[in-house]
């Protein structure tokens, strides 16, 4: 499952939604934007993540209701236009998977720190990867620290012969 993440700072440490608008829409929609950035007029996090949230399922919405109407020929409703009751629950159904996603990334920083050791070992004995830290090392999502995971669990195995095959694998 791919964790994406539609909020980010600008240079004022305000938060902004941001997304790419897909492209089977820009084919429908030539002079629509190729992405949207709405300013969430926030600097906590905590009310950033809620307000993209509300604005993610909003745009689904919006982008499902776009699909439907050019495969059918018939309009669904807009976010907006649904009932109270239908947009609590895609609001759900958003911090549902919001939720899992952040858990999912919260475990495996854990089991960076379990490995610790072992990361300041790799960083320390092979000569290619001195003058690296674990701050050089892109860790953006769980499919990224899970590969760096593995590769560090290989560096530190006692069957390895030739490490540079598995040194160059780091990005």
């Amino acid at each position: 499952m791919k964790s994406q993440n539609f909020i980010f700072k600008n240079r004022f440490n305000t938060f902004y939604f941001r997304q790419r608008t897909p492209k089977d829409i820009l084919s429908l929609l030539p002079s629509a934007k190729k992405e949207v950035k709405i300013s969430l007029k926030t600097k906590d996090k905590s009310i950033a993540l809620v307000l993209a949230r509300q604005h993610k399922v909003a745009f689904d919405s919006l982008f499902q209701g776009l699909r439907i109407d050019h495969m059918h020929g018939r309009m669904y409703p807009t976010f907006n236009e649904l009932n109270e009751d239908e947009q609590n629950i895609l609001m759900r159904e958003q911090y549902a998977t919001e939720a899992i996603n952040d858990q999912m990334f919260t475990q495996q920083l854990f089991f960076l720190l379990e490995r610790k050791d072992r990361i300041k070992g790799a960083f320390t004995n092979f000569e290619a990867l001195q003058g690296y830290s674990l701050t050089d090392i892109d860790l953006s999502s769980v499919i990224k620290i899970n590969h760096f995971i593995a590769i560090v669990d290989l560096l530190s195995g006692e069957n390895l012969s030739d490490p540079t095959t598995i040194i160059d694998k780091i990005k």
